[in-house]
């Protein structure tokens, strides 16, 4: 009987020590993130693969996203050796893994710096004109898709080298499931700026059209993603409706205002001085907030509203909230969300985000944002002496 009490004590120990040694390493790794050290984040999770594989918040997730972020694709591959799948699990990122790693990496050449005009789509966000393997085409500029994206006419067209992706499903922030397939582009020009072999995800046409009564009122070709925008330095002139793009490099930081995981976030202040983590999304019109700002003083004035959200793949009337006025202050400078919608979900586990910002917060505003050197930015045209 002793023997098994002891047995059983044993177990109970190093059952209670795994799992304090797994909430450590939750703790170091969301430091390195949050203060953009992302390869010291890695080389953590490296270092105790057996267990991220276990684990069953989100630290496999989390490496996943930072190997994606990097565009390490082997080492996907390889993470997910030692993976245990759950039924019905979605492996879109490692079909995209598996296409990807036998392409040649991406490589951005031509001009270092580029200033482009946009034109502004319903809601405000950015389109742009770009070229994808010389044709040219109108694609919307977008911080919240995680990649960049094109209509299935577009690929078509321009005779992108894609694969069908086995359970490739993507989910809309209307709820509606997208079938994609990967894809890379030869060559996708922003003015004299050129990327190539830029991994790609193809929808079909019709979920980046938006209809009324089933007719046709506006479509996109594709969208600019994050898998491009992170590797640059981008200014947003919302007075001369202008883009300033420039190659940048990645160097070590001593402090961040911006980080990335699953999507790009900045920590607001609101209007009683509590911490948020916003993230920022300019394919967004309006912005919102997402179910863990209920819980703030800010949102006491939530009333229960229908919401009509957009996104690929069309509308949905929901039964959600909307907060009258949700003031920010966001690098400095006070924004408002106003009529802030309760959008369906967030952010993942790791970093739970309480909102998102889009377009109409910085008008009249200059965005200026850096992934690689982790800074985000406001500015009005006071703070610059002449601006583009």
């Amino acid at each position: 009987m002793r023997l098994l009490l002891s047995i059983l004590f044993l177990l109970i120990f190093q059952n209670g020590k795994a799992q304090s040694d797994v909430n450590n390493l939750r703790i170091a790794v969301k430091k390195q993130i949050e203060t953009g050290h992302y390869h010291r984040a890695i080389t953590l999770l490296e270092n105790h693969l057996e267990e991220v594989c276990r684990d069953s918040s989100v630290l496999f997730d989390v490496l996943i996203d930072l190997y994606v972020q990097e565009k390490r694709w082997s080492d996907v591959l390889n993470a997910y050796r030692f993976h245990h799948f759950s039924p019905d699990e979605d492996t879109t990122t490692l079909s995209i893994a598996r296409f990807a790693s036998g392409h040649s990496q991406e490589k951005i050449s031509g001009s270092d710096t580029v200033q482009i005009l946009f034109k502004r789509a319903i809601g405000g966000s950015p389109l742009i004109s770009v070229k994808v393997n010389g044709k040219k085409y109108r694609f919307w500029f977008d911080t919240g898709a995680g990649m960049t994206v094109l209509s299935s006419a577009t690929a078509k067209k321009c005779g992108i080298v894609n694969a069908k992706i086995d359970n490739g499903i993507a989910t809309a922030s209307t709820g509606k499931k997208l079938q994609l397939h990967a894809g890379i582009i030869d060559s996708l020009e922003i003015g004299k700026m050129n990327i190539q072999n830029h991994v790609t995800i193809i929808l079909n046409r019709r979920d980046l059209e938006w209809r009324l009564l089933g007719i046709r009122v506006f479509k996109i070709d594709g969208i600019i993603g994050w898998n491009l925008l992170q590797e640059l330095d981008v200014t947003i002139n919302n007075r001369t409706d202008s883009i300033l793009l420039a190659t940048t490099h990645e160097s070590e930081i001593d402090a961040t205002n911006f980080f990335w995981i699953g999507a790009p976030l900045i920590e607001c202040i609101d209007e009683n001085g509590d911490s948020s983590l916003f993230t920022i999304d300019t394919g967004a019109g309006n912005g919102g907030i997402y179910e863990p700002f209920l819980s703030h003083t800010a949102a006491k004035s939530a009333e229960e509203k229908k919401v009509l959200m957009s996104s690929a793949g069309g509308t949905k009337m929901i039964d959600s909230y909307k907060v009258p006025s949700v003031k920010l202050n966001v690098s400095d400078k006070q924004v408002v969300i106003i009529d802030a919608p309760l959008q369906p979900h967030g952010i993942n586990s790791f970093f739970p985000a309480d909102g998102v910002l889009g377009m109409r917060q910085f008008e009249g505003l200059i965005v200026h944002f850096n992934m690689q050197q982790g800074f985000f930015t406001l500015m009005d045209y006071r703070d610059v002496k002449e601006a583009f």
